[in-house]
């Protein structure tokens, strides 16, 4: 049996077995795959790749795709190929198979038209079907735009994954633009946030690394910006609250010139010490660690970021398993926790300094609707103006950058500041 036949007999069973595992077990589908990759080390870098983009194409299309199971999978899976337009030969295979045509739609619209005659559907597909029932109604929309332009704006946006963005030393971008764009240009950097580089398609990471040095992480534009938003000043005083592996935390030594102190903290012990090597990699000497067990910090200092646990859906087009192991319910009880971390960031603040929230969702309740309550219950701060790193434009104490805009990972960033007396 040839490679091509081999994965199209591999690759329905894989996804019937992640589907799984997500919708029932509600288990990450990255960590999923990792498992599989631990139990089959047949599979070559070809095959794992075959696999882990057939998987991610159909849960992004589930929706569409549920009324196939469970008596058409293989339909279903030549589909998502088909809608992801992957270009692995299994995949063409697939579709020829399948009966379906070369993938010429772009736009959703398009493509549940064309997709519902050739599968011969009796009812339409429609753009919301791509996302649970509840996701309509929590949604933000940009100021200005109708809540039904909004929704197809963000189901639009759910659709793509985005592009993998490397936050690089400032130096050091023409040597790494140089090295991703030979032999063909495939990166660019951000026009208004120029340490931002863009890289489409596949990257060997190692290989820059090994060429360029550790001058970059891999780090979306929105959780750069982030960092930009908090501007801390070299010398200064920071907390991470919520540092996880810190991308964040590290952007924060870099803008600080390695001069200052940041104290990261998380629940996860694992996390930090992932933090404490990538701390050590990229010399940043001015960071120190501690799980959380109780309260946070017992210290004042001149900015406290919270980036928050969330119900991320800002990142449904990079994960889009997510949205199939999510509830409402889920958003409600981030929205509880964010309130928590907040109240325990604030006291923190010295008087003059900064509190910065960030969340990498974009429902109401987790945002602008938090916040609002949060300024309301803590008159010692206000909105702290602030221009938004992607556009120029002054922010009014707090901004969003949408998934469309890199495109990207959706980010709303509020930036307030304690008063003095």
């Amino acid at each position: 049996m040839n490679v091509v036949a081999k994965q199209m007999e591999l690759i329905v069973p894989l996804v019937q077995r992640l589907d799984a595992l997500v919708c029932d077990g509600r288990r990450p589908a990255d960590v999923a795959l990792a498992q599989l990759w631990r139990e089959h080390r047949e599979w070559g870098a070809r095959d794992r790749r075959f696999f882990g983009d057939a998987v991610f194409a159909f849960f992004r299309w589930r929706g569409w795709l549920a009324g196939l199971l469970p008596e058409r999978w293989t339909t279903a899976v030549a589909a998502a190929c088909w809608l992801d337009a992957l270009p692995h030969p299994a995949a063409l295979e697939m579709l020829k198979q399948a009966g379906l045509t070369a993938p010429t739609a772009t736009t959703l619209a398009d493509k549940a038209r064309t997709l519902a005659a050739m599968l011969e559907l009796q009812a339409p597909l429609l753009p919301e079907q791509l996302v649970p029932a509840w996701v309509p109604g929590r949604l933000v929309s940009p100021d200005g735009v109708s809540p039904a332009a909004a929704l197809a704006q963000h189901l639009e946006s759910f659709q793509s994954r985005p592009p993998l963005w490397l936050r690089v030393t400032p130096q050091a971008v023409p040597a790494v633009l140089a090295w991703l764009n030979q032999p063909v240009i495939r990166a660019a950097a951000h026009p208004a946030l120029t340490e931002a580089v863009r890289v489409d398609g596949a990257v060997d990471l190692n290989g820059l690394r090994k060429t360029v040095g550790a001058v970059f992480e891999v780090q979306d534009l929105s959780s750069q910006c982030v960092g930009r938003v908090c501007a801390p000043e070299p010398g200064a005083r920071w907390w991470d609250a919520c540092a996880g592996a810190g991308g964040k935390t590290l952007h924060l030594a870099a803008l600080m010139h390695n001069r200052g102190t940041i104290l990261a903290t998380d629940v996860r012990a694992a996390a930090l010490a992932e933090l404490r090597r990538r701390a050590a990699a990229a010399g940043a000497t001015i960071i120190r660690t501690r799980p959380i067990v109780s309260g946070g910090a017992h210290e004042n200092f001149d900015g406290v970021l919270v980036d928050a646990p969330c119900s991320g859906l800002g990142t449904w087009n990079r994960n889009p398993d997510m949205r199939w192991r999510t509830e409402a319910a889920a958003v409600d009880a981030c929205a509880a926790t964010q309130r928590q971390l907040l109240a325990q960031a604030a006291p923190r603040v010295r008087p003059g300094g900064i509190l910065v929230y960030a969340v990498c969702t974009v429902t109401r309740s987790e945002t602008t609707d938090l916040v609002g309550d949060f300024l309301s219950g803590h008159p010692e701060f206000q909105p702290d103006r602030f221009l938004h790193p992607l556009t120029g434009r002054e922010a009014h104490g707090a901004a969003w950058v949408w998934p469309w805009d890199g495109p990207c990972g959706g980010m709303f960033i509020a930036r307030l500041r304690r008063a003095v007396g």
